[in-house]
Parts: C-alpha cells; structure tokens; sequence
C-alpha cells in the first residue's frame, strides 16, 4: 500500500514491519498437550461418558490458567497493561520502520527517540494512515470506504518543510484530510490545502462564524493594527 510513495528529505521508500516475540514455551507446550488429549477424546472416546468426564477434568487446571490470563488484558493506558503475555498478541509485538534508499544504506527506526517534531509527524501520517487503509479496505490493497479525516490541533510542533510533507501523505494514500491547526500554521498549510478557514469570535456575543482565507485576506491580517482581534484558530 505504500508502494512508490517517497519518505524523508532524500525521497526514501518506506516499509512496515511487526515482529512478534515467542510465546511461553511451557504455556505452548502444555496447551499442545491438552489440543492432542482433546483431539484422541473426540476421536476415540466422545461417546464414553467416564473418558469424557477424564478428559475435562485433565484440562481443568489449564483451563483456569486461561481465565486467570485473559483477567489480565486490557485495553487502557497503553501497552504496559495490555497483560496476557500468552494470550495478547499486542504484548508480543513491536513495529519497526525501514527507509531504503537507492544512494544510501537503508534506515531502520524503531523508535521515536532522536527524531525532531516535525520527522515525527510525516512517520506518523506513513503509520496511521496504512492502518486506517487496512482497517477500512479490509486487506492490504484495498482504499478505503470511508475516506475524510479530520485532524486537530495538527503539526503543531512541524516545521514548514515537514507541514507540507505531512499533510501530502494522506491524500497519496487517498484520504481527504480536514486540518484544524494554530493560526501560525496557515502559510504551510495553504501550500498543500484546497481551501482554508478562519475561526472567528466576537467577544461582545460569544458568536463564531467562518471566513474563507485566501491570499488577500492574509494580506488584510497582516496589515491590521495589533490591536485587532485574535484569530484562534485556523481550518484547512
């Protein structure tokens, strides 16, 4: 899904990867265990009520291991308490990224440490929005159903370079993007955006209404006295 979309200053590829570490060995071998002694009950001995009472009995200590295990998993406050090593695959699993480059050797980051805002920023629109397509799509090649995202307060932290990187992402991938952001984001943002916003608010009745902005309206702004009303925020 990511095919000949370019990544970073140097027009990179980029690739996702997960890997997934092992699961208990002892957890893996006892419930092979019990599948087998399952599966020769069934075979042999499902008729057999006393073989069938044996049978259940054995899994029975097993058994309460998986509910004790499944107790542990849950889906707040990350992945430190996801729990349920043997059984949450998410416990297991970290994702990686790799940069290849036709000139230079291929990046990989598996982290977010040493990376500025902004090269965070165009990662995470490569991440989120191959998840939203898989998700959406339904497999690995399919757009999207629905297709219009909205992000707020977004890029806050990205430089000009990285804004217009960013925002250039999702629509590769075919999404439409709606951007609330800062009004100090509004030159990056009209580079790349179709059509931009002004949110205003009159303070005398606590109305809002919109105004579209264009480059004669910034002209306008920018001349005003700095005694004009603030304009908090900025749609794109």
């Amino acid at each position: 899904m990511l095919k000949g979309q370019q990544f970073g200053p140097q027009g990179g590829r980029l690739s996702l990867d997960v890997t997934f570490s092992p699961i208990d060995r002892q957890f893996e071998t006892t419930l092979s265990r019990i599948l087998s002694k399952l599966e020769d009950w069934t075979r042999n001995a499902s008729d057999n009520p006393t073989e069938t009472r044996n049978a259940f009995n054995n899994c029975e200590t097993f058994v309460n291991r998986l509910h004790n295990e499944l107790d542990k998993i849950h889906d707040t406050n990350g992945i430190k308490a996801y729990g349920a090593r043997n059984l949450d695959p998410r416990v297991r699993s970290s994702f990686y990224a790799i940069v290849h480059h036709d000139n230079a050797p291929d990046e990989r980051i598996s982290s977010t440490g040493g990376k500025s805002g902004g090269a965070l920023q165009e990662l995470t629109s490569f991440v989120y929005g191959a998840a939203l397509i898989y998700l959406l799509g339904g497999d690995l090649t399919a757009r999207p159903t629905y297709t219009t995202l909205f992000l707020d307060e977004a890029l806050i932290k990205a430089d000009g370079r990285y804004t217009k990187r960013a925002l250039a992402v999702l629509p590769r991938l075919g999404f439409q993007i709606i951007v609330s952001a800062p009004e100090s984001k509004t030159a990056e943002i009209l580079n790349v955006a179709n059509r931009a916003y002004v949110a205003y608010k009159d303070p005398s009745t606590g109305n809002s209404y919109l105004q579209e902005l264009d480059s004669e309206t910034i002209t306008q702004d920018e001349t005003q006295p700095t005694t004009a009303p603030a304009k908090p925020t900025t749609e794109a």
